[in-house]
């Protein structure tokens, strides 16, 4: 895994080694790595000239959304991912706070992007894939809004320079926030290429593997499956909104080899009548992290994937997707349980959990307190 210090250097060198070879899959598209740079490639060339620190990222599910993803780091830009499920306002806020004045889109983001537009008075540029009638038609709207179009026909440099991250920034995503409103958290490139090393050296991940990819760009989770997938070479498989209403049939019919999601959506397998005995026979890695994993529902996931690797894993945006985890053996009991939760385990190499009291004072195994989490 080599990299210039850019973050984007993990997509660039499987995409140097494996041009031929599947990237990413979505419900429109199945497209090489060769291919997906390509894409990458004219986004970049378009963010270039433009005065912009961080990029937003207002795409869902597509090609756009990744390809955008490695263009703004690769110009050395941090993202910042929008949802077009949030409410207009939200996002308005989220544009607001974090300075956008660049927003790649989407064109399955136009109705959403006319919204947003409404609740903004600053002047925004928006980046988009080719050519996009409907954006563009929203665009021409405002005398606010500059639209540039990425040519996806113009040649590109063979193997250009990745740009060092203007402030060491890969992304910024806002959580809830304990006040109401939403908090936004700076996360550095560093960080995220430390994680990926800590995962994948407890958990390798091969070329011939295919990685799920059932959260959106605003979970932090996203961020493992995408650098995960382009540190290995690996495809990453894009769930559209109904494949996550039925995900079996989805996950067995695109050959998915590692799974990671919310718990509840494993639970909500049972409440919906969805589950199969062996139903994922080829899954060997199943991850669970962002809520309580329950005894209950790891038994569950066993019964569809009798073939996988459990973990549960643990950590708040702060500390960069997941700081814990925990290999589930097949034998956990109640009684290793506490009121029916998974345990969420111990600290990836190099980073250090430890329960302390209000003082700060570390305590004994066993006592009761807060966690710090420590480490790159």
């Amino acid at each position: 895994m080599q990299t210039n210090d850019n973050l984007a250097g993990l997509f660039y060198e499987a995409a140097r080694n494996r041009p031929n070879s599947v990237a990413l899959v979505t419900e429109t598209d199945e497209i090489s790595y060769g291919d997906l740079r390509s894409i990458v490639e004219a986004l970049r060339k378009a963010i270039r000239p433009l005065v912009s620190s961080r990029i937003g990222i207002l795409a869902h599910r597509s090609t756009v959304a990744y390809a955008g993803v490695q263009a703004a780091l690769a110009e050395g830009r941090s993202y910042v991912p929008m949802n077009p499920g949030f409410p207009a306002v939200r996002n308005a806020y989220i544009a607001r706070k974090a300075e956008l004045s660049t927003i790649v889109v989407g064109e399955e983001c136009a109705a959403a992007l006319e919204s947003i537009l409404a609740e903004l008075s600053n002047p925004v540029t928006l980046v988009v894939r080719g050519d996009c009638p409907g954006i563009a038609e929203i665009a021409s709207r405002s005398e606010n809004v500059k639209l540039v179009v990425a040519d996806l026909h113009a040649p590109g440099e063979p193997w250009p320079l990745l740009s060092k991250p203007s402030d060491g920034s890969a992304y910024v995503l806002f959580t809830s926030g304990s006040t109401g409103e939403p908090k936004g958290v700076r996360v550095l490139q560093e960080n995220v290429l430390s994680y990926v090393r800590s995962f994948l050296s407890l958990y390798p991940i091969s070329g011939q593997d295919r990685i799920s990819q059932t959260f959106d760009l605003t979970f932090d989770l996203s961020v493992h499956d995408q650098f995960v997938t382009w540190a290995s070479g690996a495809t990453l498989v894009v769930y559209p909104e109904s494949a996550l209403r039925s995900p079996l049939a989805w996950t067995r019919d695109r050959g998915v080899t590692v799974w990671f999601s919310v718990p509840s959506l494993a639970a909500f397998l049972e409440g919906a009548r969805q589950v199969e005995v062996n139903a994922l026979p080829d899954l060997r890695l199943s991850l669970f992290c962002g809520e309580k994993l329950t005894l209950k529902t790891s038994q569950l996931w066993r019964t569809i994937a009798p073939r996988s690797r459990q973990a549960n894993l643990y950590g708040p945006t702060e500390a960069t997707i997941a700081i814990t985890h925990f290999e589930i053996p097949e034998d956990l009991g109640d009684d290793r349980c506490h009121q029916g939760g998974v345990p969420i385990g111990i600290a990836f190499p190099g980073q250090s959990c430890e329960v302390r009291d209000e003082t700060g004072n570390i305590l004994e195994a066993g006592a009761t307190g807060e966690l710090w989490l420590g480490g790159d």
